[in-house]
Formats: C-alpha cells, structure tokens, sequence
C-alpha cells in the first residue's frame, strides 16, 4: 500500500467518525430534549409500577395513571439510553483522535 493510498483511507476514516461522533451528539441532544419533557421523578404512589411493560401498564394500572406510568417508563429507558450513547460517543472520539494522530505522523 502506497502512502498517498494510506493518507487517502486514513482521511475518508476521519471524515466518517466525525459523521458518527456528530450523530451521537444528535442522539445526545434529543434525549436531553426529551428528557425535559418527561416527567423528573416517580411519584410515590406510583413507584411499584416501575419496569412493567406496556400490556402490564394497561392490565394493572388505573386508567387515570395509565399516562403518568408509562412517561415515567419511557423516561427511565431515555435516561439509560442516553448514557449509552455518550458512552458510544466517547469511544468514537477517542478512535477518531488515535486517526488524527496517524495522519500527523
């Protein structure tokens, strides 16, 4: 492999991470949106719901909670997700830095 071949892929490598890096920070972005329009915390009377499923929700929650418990649901997934991916991100900047580096040398 020629230089001018390895300089070339080393720049179309760079050019797709930072795609991926901006993508998780997209990713980042709408969950912290969203996580702005979720409900902050379970309500003590509702906290032995946490973690049901969707047909759970609907065969054991009252029908005036129904809404409340699943926010609260789809929240806490968001809230994990969320920690994924700038965790996934992290490892796409630090890939995408040791390619940085090999261009420089």
């Amino acid at each position: 492999m020629t230089n001018d071949k390895k300089q070339k892929d080393l720049h179309l490598q760079v050019e797709a991470r930072e795609r991926e890096v901006y993508g998780y920070q997209m990713n980042i972005d709408n969950y912290e949106s969203l996580l702005n329009l979720l409900p902050k915390a379970w309500p003590n009377e509702l906290f032995q719901y946490q973690g049901l499923t969707s047909e759970q929700i609907v065969n054991q929650v009252p029908d005036a909670d129904m809404q409340l418990v699943a926010d609260c649901i789809f929240r806490d997934k968001i809230a994990v997700t969320l920690k994924i991916e700038k965790l996934e991100q992290r490892k796409a900047i630090l890939i995408l830095n040791a390619i940085k580096a090999q261009l420089e040398q």
